[in-house]
């Protein structure tokens, strides 16, 4: 009903009140027969003495919103009704009790609220819950109220009074609240690591918000409300309960007294005890206490208890007030799981499991606001067994429900963006044993299994119940004395004040639900009890983290996998099929799902080996595109005079001409390959023609792909060792081209230097590109001339050893590049691998090896001109600098060449130029995917101000550019007008938003008023900043309260052999590879900076010591690189 009566812009349902009027009033007169005497209009008087649709109406402010209580128009026969209006949302609340003369240990009450109308910007919740307090008051009920609900959310460290749908999904707070005019009676937390003093402050100020509704509520009843019943409360008489205590009072004593005793334990010597009082009382025929002896023996269970606590300060099983019990934490214990954990505390014992799925696997919501999907979720059981009860399972109950969602709560605020993370994931959690705080149980438990599922948590999250026993004044309820209970048991929560459920971090709290039993609890013992909460939190997170501080990295044969794919729309559809036939045929046989969005295909496995087959479906259906350099594996499909032709996967071909079957002479196709038979071959190219089709005067583009089979293969010169030249013997036949090689990589081992040396003395002239002109002669090509395109011409007659050559690239093959010399001769540049891995099997530095793997297969992958020939320059400067040491060795000295600002900012200007070539050729291009996954880290959305610090050339700038929109402002600071200039530059030859303003200024005094970014970026610039810490402070300073900073920079890396390979790198490839541009010495300060930088966790410390209330640094690049998120 409530569903359908919500709208936003639907007039029958704004008319609703008097389209009911004229309902009532219609049928009212037919029935009376009196039809002739209604009036024209439902406005007109009604008969003398008639009191008809008499309205009572309050209207007070709250915040920012006008709210409105009205009573006498809508369902008028309930006992008590009210409608509550808040802008255009309307909510019906109605209150009914039964009669009964009975002696009941329950109130026979009703209490429905309806929303009438609903304009999505407000949750009706907190409406209809002020509502229910104002009809209760307008009711005959017995009723303590009145009570005052408000909701409470925080944006930009600013609180908001009620805030709207879309201020929420801003805020780092949702905090509902409710109270009387001196006591806080229930609270409801969600928030984002929100601390102990703020959350604190939160709720003053949500008391002095939440009273405001208690006098309009007071005036209502005042003008419109009924004379409240009369009832007589049904007590146990002193008699009665004198006679009890003394029969039980020292028996039950010597119980609670006794620490051996467990939960059940106890339980069964109460029993007895209950049944000996009984066993008494029957025997002296008294059954007016054999009646209440229930409640009269938990009476003076109570008694006992509470009177042991305050007095004593001991509990029931021996611990002191602040005690946590004692902790079990285990983690993947269940393997074939995606993850699971089992945590323990005391007899309390949790099973959580952790499943993921699809994006599609979100949950879909039905509600009247708030998303329409729900990608995390979390399902608490409580079993019968938990508590050795007989019965079955059936739905979830509300408290299962409840707990289920306290828990997801506590979890939310540490799970990953969807953008960063967009698997779907469902907890589990199931309890195996029950006494007390089941729900901060699963919050352990499911923090643990998070983790164990590989989930990149923030932190940890632990949960922990705080009680209350408090001994007030009986007259006027005044607390006169009270103690306060950590990590309260079963038989705690159920003879004490209050379960105080609190979950968060170490940061800051994330979940918290309050519930009490007493009419109330003063605020300051409320806001007291968030100390040994914290103070117990971190207790257990200290056992969470010995068990597993960080999700899993290993890869997991049972974890889910998600890719995606790019393809043109007509090969989308392709796998799609008609009426999606092809697509269900796929699913079925390889068990993966895919979706098709934007032309982005997204396959979700269960693991790798469903994904693997999945994706070589992919292939045969739609097949991949081919690109020059990359090895495909085709079959045979026709053979020509001239060659074979090859199909692949999605309709593909290509022409494998004979030339290019074999090292050797083929004389017939058919002798090396036959039709039907697979090969790997290699792409050397594509010829793409144009055709005119005069008919229809279209133009189409036919893209024929040329295949070698010989560069897969290993070539005959690649055999022995020869004395001319490194790594080839003498062939048998003089061949038709020169090859050529790289000298030695480096100088690293006395072993390896040795065997290096050796190779030296047999070439006349150590240099980094040699030729052999006694094997090397070169065939006569008509057309060929004598000089290339440059000028410099060459021959093979001519060429002599230790001579060098200047070459352009001409193709591709697997193990090197084809260099075009001039004058028709032609070279191969050999990739030496055969050192590295040698070099490497010496170090056993496997992160080397997987760069230089990187880097082979990178460079195989491109293949324009311009950039295999950058990259060939920069190896022949690799092994000039084994001919020139004195390059490297000057490096020892250059910690001290630019200690200024100004002699700083003057080599950033030197280097300006060449900057993001040098960035794009010493970083192999991976400095773009680091620069993404900055931006990324710092949270940066649609609509945000930010700020790229230090940003150079901008690569940073425009990322973010694209991150927060049109609507969004970039500022890019740099204390390099040359670099902004080039940044400039840059941005009127991009494709980005014109959003982006420039400004030179200093980084540690940054021209900007405190509180303005919603993020801040700075990429490779901390490192080169005198004042790192006034530089952070800075940053702190201009950053708004819940805004993060992402700093990317070289990692400055505690394991030996990272820092060996990153001054390596520098010495033998950045300072080379600098020196051929005339920078070497700007350079040079590379790695006197990193030396003189911050490890990852001085990083951290360093943003925690400024005053930043959290801060992690992730290692990025195998390590070689970092970056420190670190969050206002």
């Amino acid at each position: 009903m409530a569903r359908a009566l919500a709208s936003r812009a639907n007039p029958l349902i704004s008319s609703l009140p008097a389209f009911l009027t004229w309902r009532g009033l219609g049928f009212r007169s037919i029935c009376s027969g009196r039809l002739g005497h209604l009036s024209s209009s439902p406005e007109a008087q009604s008969s003398p003495g008639t009191k008809f649709l008499q309205t009572f109406t309050e209207e007070f402010q709250v915040g920012s919103h006008s709210i409105t209580l009205e009573t006498g128009k809508i369902a008028r026969f309930a006992n008590g009704s009210v409608v509550l209006a808040m802008e255009e949302t309307r909510v019906l609340a109605t209150v009914a009790s039964a009669k009964g003369d009975g002696v009941l240990d329950f109130l026979p009450l009703t209490v429905t609220a309806y929303a009438l109308s609903s304009d999505g910007k407000q949750d009706p919740d907190v409406m209809a819950a002020n509502a229910t307090s104002a009809a209760l008051m307008l009711s005959d009920i017995p009723w303590g109220g009145p009570i005052g609900v408000i909701r409470i959310g925080r944006i930009d460290g600013q609180f908001l009074i009620n805030p709207s749908m879309a201020e929420l999904s801003l805020s780092d707070l949702n905090l509902v609240y409710a109270c009387t005019r001196e006591k806080t009676l229930m609270m409801d937390v969600q928030a984002r690591e929100i601390s102990e003093n703020d959350l604190k402050s939160a709720l003053r100020l949500a008391h002095l918000e939440a009273v405001k509704y208690l006098e309009p509520q007071l005036s209502l009843a005042a003008k419109a409300g009924k004379k409240k019943k009369e009832y007589k409360l049904s007590m146990i008489s002193n008699v009665t309960l004198e006679k009890v205590k003394a029969l039980a009072e020292a028996p039950i004593e010597a119980v609670f007294t006794d620490p051996s005793y467990g939960k059940f334990e106890r339980g069964e010597a109460l029993d007895k005890i209950t049944k000996d009082v009984k066993k008494v009382l029957a025997e002296e025929c008294d059954e007016e206490s054999l009646k209440v002896l229930p409640k009269a023996v938990d009476t003076v269970r109570k008694g006992v208890v509470r009177k042991r606590i305050i007095e004593k300060e001991l509990r029931v099983d021996g611990r002191h007030l602040d005690e946590v019990r004692p902790l079990y934490c285990e983690s993947g214990n269940l393997p074939i799981l995606h993850g699971s954990s089992l945590f323990s505390r005391g007899d309390t014992q949790v099973l959580c499991t952790v499943t993921l799925g699809a994006p599609g696997d979100a949950q879909r919501l039905d509600s009247l606001v708030g998303p329409s999907t729900k990608r995390f979720m979390l399902h608490y059981s409580f079993p019968p067994f938990s508590i050795n009860e007989v019965g079955k399972r059936g739905g979830l109950n509300r408290r299962e429900i409840g707990h289920g969602t306290l828990a997801e709560k506590a979890l939310l605020a540490v799970l990953p963006p969807e953008e960063d993370f967009p698997y779907t994931v469902r907890v589990n959690s199931e309890v195996m044993a029950s006494d007390g705080s089941t729900s901060m149980a699963t919050v352990c438990g499911g923090s643990m299994a998070l983790m164990d599922a590989g989930i990149p948590l923030r932190e940890h999250v632990a949960g922990v119940s705080v009680g209350l026993v408090t001994e007030a004044d009986p007259s006027t309820g005044v607390v006169k004395d009270y103690r306060i209970l950590t990590d309260i048991l079963g038989l705690e929560d159920h003879l004490g004040d209050m379960d105080f459920k609190i979950a968060g971090t170490r940061k800051g709290v994330t979940a918290i639900q309050l519930d009490i039993k007493p009419a109330g609890i003063p605020l300051d013992i409320i806001c007291e009890c968030l100390e040994p909460a914290l103070r117990g939190r971190l207790h257990i997170l200290d056992h969470m983290e010995r068990e597993i501080n960080s999700p899993r990295t290993q890869e997991d044969r049972n974890s889910p996998r998600l890719a995606n794919m790019k393809f043109s729309n007509d090969s989308l559809r392709r796998l799609i099929g008609p009426q999606g036939a092809t697509k269900r045929k796929f699913e079925q046989e390889t068990g993966a799902r895919i979706s098709v969005s934007d032309g982005t295909l997204t396959i979700h496995a269960k693991n790798h080996t469903i994904m693997d087959k999945a994706q070589d479906m992919v292939e045969f259906l739609i097949g991949r595109e081919i690109e020059v350099g990359g090895i495909y594996k085709g079959i045979v499909s026709s053979i020509k005079e001239y060659g074979a032709f090859v199909d692949f996967n999605g309709g593909q071909q290509g022409l494998l001409h004979i030339s290019e079957l074999s090292h050797d002479p083929v004389s017939r196709v058919s002798d090396v390959v036959s039709v039907g038979q697979k090969l790997s071959l290699m792409c050397i190219g594509q010829d793409v023609r144009e055709h005119n089709h005069r008919r229809s005067y279209t133009v189409s583009i036919l893209n024929s792909l040329q295949l070698s089979l010989k560069a897969t293969s290993t070539s005959p010169l690649e055999e022995g060792k020869s004395s001319d030249i490194h790594g080839f013997s003498p062939p048998v036949k003089p061949p038709s081209n020169v090859w050529a090689s790289v000298g030695a990589l480096s100088n690293l081992d006395s072993e390896f230097e040795e065997s290096l040396a050796k190779e030296d003395e047999n070439q006349e002239t150590p240099t980094s590109y040699s030729a052999s002109n006694s094997q090397a002669t070169s065939k006569s090509n008509k057309g060929a001339k004598e000089k290339d395109r440059d000028g410099m011409g060459t021959s093979a007659r001519s060429l002599k050893l230790g001579d060098k050559l200047v070459g352009k690239v001409h193709q591709i093959r697997a193990h090197g590049l084809v260099l075009d010399l001039g004058g028709g001769v032609h070279g191969m540049y050999k990739f030496k691998v055969e050192e590295i891995s040698k070099w490497v099997k010496l170090y056993k530095l496997s992160v080397l090896a997987s760069l230089l793997r990187e880097f082979q297969l990178w460079i195989c992958w491109r293949t324009h001109n311009a950039v295999a020939a950058i990259y060939f320059q920069a190896w022949q400067a690799l092994a000039e600098a084994k001919a020139s040491p004195s390059i490297t060795n000057k490096h020892a000295h250059s910690a001290s060449l630019f200690r200024g600002a100004n002699e700083r900012r003057e080599l950033f200007s030197r280097v300006s130029l060449v900057y993001d070539n040098l960035n794009d050729l010493l970083s192999l291009g991976q400095h773009r995917i680091w620069k993404r996954m900055a931006v990324s880290w710092s949270g940066a959305k649609r609509g945000d101000s930010v700020l790229d610090l230090c940003c150079g050339s901008g690569d940073l700038a425009f990322l973010l550019s694209q991150k927060v929109g049109s609507d969004g402002q970039v500022t890019g600071l740099d204390f390099s007008s040359d670099q902004l200039s080039i940044a400039s530059s840059r941005q009127r030859s991009r494709a980005c938003f014109d959003n982006i303003v420039w400004i030179e200024g200093d980084a540690l005094n940054l021209p900007f008023p405190s509180t303005c970014f919603d993020a801040i970026t700075v990429g490779y610039g901390l490192r080169n900043l005198l004042d790192r810490q006034k530089a952070m402070k800075e940053i702190l300073r201009v950053l708004k309260p819940g805004s993060k900073v992402s700093v990317l920079d070289f990692n400055k890396n505690t394991e030996s052999y990272i820092t060996f390979i990153q001054e390596w790198m520098i010495d033998n490839v950045v300072i080379p590879v600098a020196s051929s541009y005339n920078l070497a010495k700007e350079y040079e300060y590379l790695k006197s900076s990193i030396r003189e930088f911050l490890t990852g966790r001085e990083l951290e410390e360093l943003a925690l010591e400024v005053g930043f209330s959290s801060a992690k640094h992730y290692e990025i690049g195998a390590g070689l690189m970092g970056n420190l998120v670190a969050t206002c």
